[in-house]
């Protein structure tokens, strides 16, 4: 899949911030805490928002997470594995 990327400049970063969430687990609907970049590192997981739409994240895919209002997202781990990630919150300037 590689980069779930929408054709926009590059955005500039603030800073970093990684994360790890233990295999089988999930997080029911809600809404990112800002705009954000989010880096898989490890794990598999399948992503839905409110509109239906449903894709795996593996490692090595980025997703743009713009969804700060409305319906939001869920996601739940598929495989074996925990989900390692990094996020990297956009500078609302760019």
């Amino acid at each position: 899949m590689g980069m779930l990327w929408p054709s926009r400049p590059l955005r500039r970063a603030i800073r970093g911030q990684f994360a790890e969430t233990g295999s089988g687990r999930g997080y029911d609907w809600h809404n990112t805490p800002r705009r954000q970049s989010v880096l898989t590192l490890c794990g598999t997981l399948r992503f839905e928002n409110r509109l239906g739409d449903v894709q795996e994240i593996r490692s090595g895919d980025v997703l743009l997470a713009e969804d700060c209002t409305g319906g939001g997202h869920k996601w739940k781990l598929i495989d074996e594995n925990p989900w390692r990630r990094c996020y990297v919150p956009l500078d609302p300037e760019s």
